[in-house]
């Protein structure tokens, strides 16, 4: 049994202490309203970038897990949730003087910042763009510094159970895609897998790219969206409102690194994954 601390307990992260738990491990999730954290899981109260309410943390922990969830994408509360909480976390570890074999940190492929379609993997140039990705990789080089037994893991696009912005704009508005742009997806299912795959790795490396194996144009998804769901062309207009920008992402994520390791995916594509959800 491992005991494992999950920082940052929303999307992703409930469903990973779930399946933690649910194996015989012991799971606490940190949030500030634990209301959303399953009951399988430990709950403790704080906010990650006020030190003082991180006092209360277990005694012991083999595995961390930061991971938070950013309400708004505000330069501000990137900083205080990424830069400030791992830094607030890690000096409550050393304190604490934790043996932690590992802190995981959730990252984001928005660290990169190619828009001209090309291939990505972990040992690609990381020059991002907007100023919130900034602070992600800033925390991931304070992490990587300061914390020797770190692994980052840049996940793409989540969607799944809850999460389906993108499949509402495509049935409810109508909407579809003139311009041609490249889409990295990860089924929140696969997310907590890959997590738990990395966990148990013996030689688990420095940085994993996830995401499924088949980035898609992002028209080429609609496409077979409208398809799947047996709609009409006319109740699928062009979309006009969301012009391709040179500036946003447009690169094909590659998820070598993780395959090579052992991971076999739960959905492959966004073909098995949004299946289920439509």
């Amino acid at each position: 049994m491992k005991k494992i601390l999950i920082a940052g307990c929303g999307y992703v992260g409930n469903e990973l202490g779930e399946r933690l738990s649910s194996q015989g491990h012991e799971v606490w999730g940190i949030k500030r309203e634990i209301n959303s954290i399953h009951p399988s899981i430990q709950s403790i109260s704080a906010d990650l970038s006020k030190k003082d309410t991180l006092q209360i943390l277990p005694k012991d922990i083999d595995y961390v897990f930061y991971m938070p969830s950013p309400r708004t994408r505000n330069e501000n509360v990137y900083n205080n949730v990424f830069l400030k909480g791992i830094r607030n976390l890690v000096e409550c570890m050393k304190k604490n003087k934790y043996e932690t074999k590992k802190i995981f940190f959730i990252s984001s492929t928005s660290v990169y910042g190619q828009n001209s379609g090309e291939w990505i993997d972990e040992n690609s140039t990381t020059k991002p763009k907007s100023s919130t990705a900034k602070i992600i990789l800033q925390t991931e080089n304070y992490i990587l510094k300061n914390y020797l037994k770190t692994t980052i893991v840049r996940f793409s696009g989540i969607y799944g159970p809850g999460r389906t912005g993108f499949l509402n704009k495509m049935i409810n508005e109508g909407k579809t895609f003139t311009h041609n742009r490249y889409t990295n997806r990860i089924h929140r299912d696969d997310c907590a897998n890959a997590l738990i795959h990395l966990m148990n790795l013996p030689n688990c490396e420095n940085i994993y790219l996830v995401s499924d194996n088949e980035p898609v144009d992002l028209s080429e998804l609609a496409n077979w969206i409208k398809i799947k769901k047996g709609l009409k062309n006319e109740g699928l207009e062009y979309l006009t409102k969301i012009p391709f920008i040179k500036t946003k992402s447009n690169k094909r994520c590659s998820n070598k690194k993780l395959i090579d390791s052992g991971y076999k995916f739960l959905f492959p594509s966004f073909r098995e994954g949004y299946s289920g959800i439509i």
